[in-house]
């Protein structure tokens, strides 16, 4: 029998995907399982979705760093 329930799993994999801020650490701590299981689920469940966020704010960043070595 599974520890944990499916709804649990994604619940999990959307509370890390949804606070950019959270680390997967932190979320892990925070809910009371081990860290490679958070990461195992997101690679199962995830959207990718907070992957997408980062990657466009470190191209953001990139274009700002360019902009301000221009001038």
């Amino acid at each position: 029998m599974p520890r944990y329930s499916e709804q649990f799993k994604r619940d999990a994999v959307a509370l890390y995907e949804n606070n950019e801020d959270l680390s997967l650490h932190t979320a892990a701590a925070e809910l009371g399982i081990n860290r490679s299981s958070l990461y195992s689920r997101l690679k199962q469940y995830g959207t990718g979705k907070r992957a997408h966020s980062k990657n466009m704010r470190d191209k953001t960043q990139a274009t700002t760093d360019s902009e301000r070595i221009r001038q």
